[in-house]
């Protein structure tokens, strides 16, 4: 691999969900039993880039047949997709009696 490429796969998950671990003084024993790894590790968000911006990419996969016939329903009521997706979320929210997206 290059050093220009970024990793694929499972090395790429791993090198982008890091943990920080916070150092911690016990003062007896049971208490440093009782501080375990996974109770004073928090994910690294300073790496973190996705989700930042006034605007947030979601990825839906569904089946070719599924994709057709959401795409020829879009056509028909002359919308995007993205805006029959979200009509069709703001009415299950207006159904349940909260305020649409």
């Amino acid at each position: 691999m290059s050093a220009g490429r970024k990793p694929t796969g499972l090395a790429a998950f791993g090198a982008e969900n890091k943990v920080v671990a916070i150092a911690t003084t016990a003062t007896s024993t049971a208490d440093a039993q009782a501080t375990t790894p996974e109770a004073t590790a928090l994910p690294a968000r300073e790496a973190r880039r996705r989700g930042k911006g006034p605007t947030v990419a979601l990825t839906y996969r569904i089946d070719r047949n599924q994709w057709r016939r959401l795409h020829e329903l879009a056509l028909t009521e002359g919308l995007s997709l993205n805006q029959l997706i979200q009509k069709g979320i703001n009415e299950i929210f207006v159904k349940r009696g909260l305020p649409p997206l």
